[in-house]
């Protein structure tokens, strides 16, 4: 099963998506995993307002999957969804991806709430994944 991991905006929009290992176009449960990681953010509202943590540990659960979150200052939401992985290398892997998304946006072409299409920002996550996950 793949890993998915999703960086959604403060007004609820992708802004960013890997999955670990790439996938095919092909891949049914593609959407499976989009669906229960936007599902999960109301649960990450709630999980917010009760704790000063910007790691969130697993925020959810459907099924064997679990869903891992992470909030910014500025309440963007960095979140995976997994099948168990071990949750030490889901949290490194969410704190250094949360490294290179500040210095992404410390760009001062960088446009907040705008789809992330840097190709060396993917290529770092990707690396990031292969790091933690394959």
């Amino acid at each position: 099963m793949a890993i998915t991991f999703v960086i959604v905006s403060p007004q609820d929009q992708l802004l960013y998506e890997a999955t670990f290992p790439p996938v095919s176009q092909t891949d049914e449960t593609a959407h499976l995993r989009e669906f229960i990681l936007f599902a999960s953010l109301d649960i990450l509202e709630q999980v917010v307002w009760s704790t000063r943590d910007f790691y969130l540990k697993a925020i959810d659960r459907f099924n064997d999957q679990i869903i891992y979150g992470l909030v910014t200052a500025s309440s963007v939401r960095l979140l995976l969804v997994s099948d168990g992985k071990s949750e030490e290398a889901v949290k490194n892997f969410l704190q250094e991806a949360y490294e290179l998304y500040v210095k992404l946006a410390l760009n001062p072409f960088f446009e907040p709430c705008k789809p992330i299409l840097s190709t060396s920002f993917h290529e770092r996550i990707q690396k990031l994944g292969k790091k933690y996950f394959v």
